[in-house]
């Protein structure tokens, strides 16, 4: 009787093993199951975004190679009818108040939950430029010491030139070795985002991150009023921040066309420059992205030649949020909305064609 009882209870303890680790296999197997679900469900959300990303750079490349221009960026209802600006004109007398995709960094919704913006390249700051005048201004409104901003300049001169000889507060190869850091290009940078090489990368932080978005890699620019970014307005017009702000918000509503409508609609005087413009010229930057930050900076040059529609010069990956131009948390439809939020493309149904029906047209 105590065998049968003994045997009983080895086999219930056996049984028991058994289920608990069955159990634990069953468990295994399900998180294992639950974790490749959830894999797959994220690299679904990544492809999606890729594909929306693509397909927003696909339709704005598309777009902007066809669109008219107008003196903030491209024009969204073309009317043969209409007076068309002509960018030799100096357009005392007109004044564009026509829908715009503007170049001016404004951010816009694109497909799905891909956001973009578009910069008339020019109306940056060139980090080309071999001038200390014209660094200064620059390097004091991104809050930089004079040292510093010095050793910025210095740092770019060495990286962009041909030699190896090392200027004063510059670094050269050496200097790049000791620190464990690619060695310099010697040749102009491609895109601003090379600055992140530098060895005062570091140590310069979000002023860094603001030179990269306010600044640009080819000879050249210019203050063109509709399109340049409040940065560049602060250091090549010596304007305070508050003046800068109030000026981008003025011209959300109207087109500045000439040194009369500027004073006339924003209260404010231009001074006079040789480099003041008012209708965009040059390359465009698309920069695309999702959930408020960018992904990728595209420098596009748009021609005549019905080959080749545009070139673009370079694209690459980023990592950097999605900056706000106005201070305000109004739009200038008049909707309130929060910082970072993208403001959509009302003026495009006239596009709808173009478009998938997941892009969101209606304020």
């Amino acid at each position: 009787m105590k065998e049968q009882h003994r045997e009983s209870g080895f086999i219930l303890a056996v049984v028991l093993w058994t289920l608990a680790a069955m159990t634990i296999i069953a468990g295994t197997i399900i998180a294992q199951i639950n974790a490749t679900i959830d894999q797959t469900y994220r690299m679904r959300l990544v492809s999606e975004r890729e594909r929306n990303m693509l397909a927003t750079e696909q339709t704005l490349l598309f777009l902007l190679s066809g669109l008219p221009r107008t003196a903030a960026g491209a024009d969204l209802t073309p009317n043969d009818n209409e007076m068309e600006l002509d960018p030799l004109s100096g357009f005392e007398d007109q004044v564009d108040i026509s829908p715009s995709l503007r170049f001016d960094s404004t951010p816009y919704d694109g497909i799905g939950d891909v956001t973009f913006a578009l910069q008339d390249t020019l109306s940056t700051f060139s980090l080309v430029s071999e001038f200390a005048e014209e660094w200064r201004p620059m390097t004091h409104t991104l809050g930089l010491s004079a040292e510093a901003g010095a050793r910025l300049m210095s740092q770019v001169t060495d990286y962009q030139d041909l030699d190896d000889f090392r200027s004063i507060n510059g670094a050269e190869d050496t200097d790049y070795r000791s620190l464990s850091l690619p060695a310099p290009a010697n040749r102009y940078m491609v895109s601003p985002h090379e600055l992140n090489n530098l060895p005062i990368a570091d140590e310069l932080g979000p002023s860094l991150q603001d030179l990269i978005t306010n600044s640009h890699t080819l000879r050249g620019g210019s203050v063109q009023l509709n399109t340049a970014t409040r940065l560049w307005l602060q250091a090549a017009l010596g304007w305070s921040e508050q003046q800068a702000s109030r000026f981008v918000s003025a011209r959300q509503r109207y087109n500045l066309t000439g040194p009369d409508t500027v004073q006339n609609l924003t209260g404010m005087i231009v001074p006079f420059s040789e480099s003041t413009q008012y209708f965009p010229l040059g390359p465009v930057r698309i920069m695309l992205g999702a959930d408020g930050r960018q992904a990728r900076w595209i420098n596009v040059t748009f021609t005549s030649s019905g080959e080749e529609p545009w070139v673009i010069e370079y694209d690459h990956r980023v990592d950097l949020p999605f900056t706000k131009l106005q201070e305000s948390t109004h739009g200038p439809d008049g909707i309130s909305r929060s910082d970072g939020e993208a403001r959509p493309a009302t003026s495009w149904p006239n596009y709808r064609a173009y478009f998938p029906s997941e892009l969101s047209l209606d304020g």
